[in-house]
């Protein structure tokens, strides 16, 4: 199962902890009383995954939250269709103040192909890397969107390959500019297979001049699918 095939749209939230919770306090409300919450809302969406943040910092990058969540769209009228349900309202809406610090910021993409996705496998192990990328200054969105989907393989000169690679394009609307112009993920099945594979996280040398890495950002987190279509799998608990 991959992005293309749960849907043309995946939406990465940021997400960041109220400042009076612990973050073992924040990730175990996540992903047990908010979770049950989003999962009153999936006749929205085909599958909710929170991804969150590993205490090992990503090399290359600043950690720009403490989760990420993403969830998987058929349109952007579902999306407005979600924020304006009563089940939303009344619900998860209501609870997001109980563990995050104000109002989710977040990023809409399209999955692109030319992708490694391999199916995911049970492990408790694996790593994940999330790079959520910023275009450099004075490049227009379209001529970013252009270069960037012309590419096939990750923005990371990368020692080795991961065992799966995804990579998403913002959708800029008409007169906003996205908060990132790209998210790439990348899994390894342990901590040494990461570490041998990402390396200090540069940018390929053809990705110099197209990326401003001091607006990117990224971390290394571990997944919790909250709705999966193969619900028998957990992937990667925290």
């Amino acid at each position: 199962m991959n992005g293309e095939e749960l849907g043309p749209i995946i939406v990465f939230g940021l997400l960041d902890r109220r400042s009076d919770l612990m973050i073992d306090t924040f990730r175990h409300y996540w992903r047990t009383t908010h979770a049950n919450e989003a999962l009153k809302l999936t006749k929205f969406f085909s599958a909710y995954i929170q991804n969150h943040r590993r205490d090992e910092p990503l090399p290359g990058f600043e950690a720009p939250c403490d989760g990420i969540p993403q969830l998987w769209y058929p349109d952007l009228e579902t999306i407005a269709a979600l924020s304006a349900s009563d089940e939303y309202l009344t619900g998860a809406h209501l609870d997001e103040p109980n563990f995050m610090e104000g109002r989710s910021r977040g990023v809409i993409t399209r999955p692109l192909p030319g992708n490694v996705q391999p199916a995911l496998h049970r492990s408790e192990q694996s790593i994940k890397a999330i790079v959520l990328v910023k275009r450099a200054e004075g490049l227009s969105f379209q001529q970013f969107a252009d270069w960037y989907e012309a590419r096939c393989g990750p923005l990371i000169d990368v020692a080795d390959p991961p065992d799966r690679f995804l990579r998403s394009l913002a959708l800029k609307p008409d007169q906003e500019e996205p908060l990132f112009d790209a998210v790439e993920e990348y899994w390894w099945p342990d901590m040494e297979a990461f570490g041998a594979g990402w390396g200090a996280g540069a940018h390929a040398e053809t990705a110099v001049a197209k990326i401003d890495p001091a607006r990117s950002a990224g971390m290394l987190v571990g997944e919790v699918r909250v709705h999966w279509p193969d619900a028998g799998v957990v992937f990667g608990k925290t």
